[in-house]
C-alpha cells in the first residue's frame, strides 16, 4: 500500500458522535468574554462597504456580507477541543465557506463553528483554516465548510 498523501493525513476523522459534538458546544455564549466593541464596529463598516474584497473570486458561490457574532471552537484532526473557545465576527458567508475577524491569531487547522440567526436557528459546521493573517488591530480568519455537525 502506497505511503498516505498530505491531504489523506490532514483530513479530520469523518466519525464523531453527538456526544461529542455537545462536549465541544458545552458552554453558554453569554458567559464568554464578547470581543471589544471595536472589532463588531470594524466588521460592520466592512460589510457596509460595497468594495470589501478586491482581487480575483476564488469562490464558485456568491458571498453574502453579513455580521453575526459566532462561537468557534479550536479543534484537532480528531475534532477534540484544542483550546479556548472565543466569539468571532462574520464579514461574509457563502454556502461553501465564511471569514470572520477575531482578536488572535487561529494556529489551529479546524474550528467547530456555532452559527445563529437572528430568528434563533443555529448550525454547527466544521471550518477548515485556509488563511488567518493581520487586518489592521484583527485577524481575519477565512476557511471552507467541511461538514455539518449534528445539533
Amino acid at each position: 500500500m502506497p505511503p498516505a498523501t498530505e491531504d489523506q493525513r490532514s483530513k479530520p476523522t469523518q466519525t464523531i458522535t453527538h456526544e461529542a459534538i455537545d462536549t465541544l458546544f458545552d458552554f453558554e455564549p453569554e458567559q464568554l468574554l464578547r470581543p471589544p466593541a471595536a472589532i463588531e464596529m470594524f466588521v460592520r463598516r466592512i460589510v457596509r462597504g460595497a468594495k470589501y474584497y478586491v482581487g480575483p473570486e476564488q469562490r464558485t458561490e456568491p458571498r453574502y456580507a453579513v455580521s453575526l457574532a459566532v462561537a468557534a471552537v479550536p479543534v484537532d484532526q480528531s475534532l477534540k477541543k484544542a483550546g479556548d473557545v472565543f466569539i468571532a465576527f462574520t464579514r461574509d458567508i457563502s454556502s461553501s465557506g465564511m471569514a470572520m475577524y477575531h482578536t488572535r491569531r487561529v494556529s489551529e487547522k479546524y474550528l467547530a463553528v456555532e452559527i445563529k440567526s437572528a430568528c434563533g436557528e443555529k448550525m454547527r459546521v466544521l471550518v477548515e483554516v485556509l488563511r488567518c493573517y493581520p487586518s489592521g488591530l484583527f485577524y481575519e480568519i477565512a476557511g471552507k465548510f467541511v461538514s455539518r455537525l449534528a445539533d
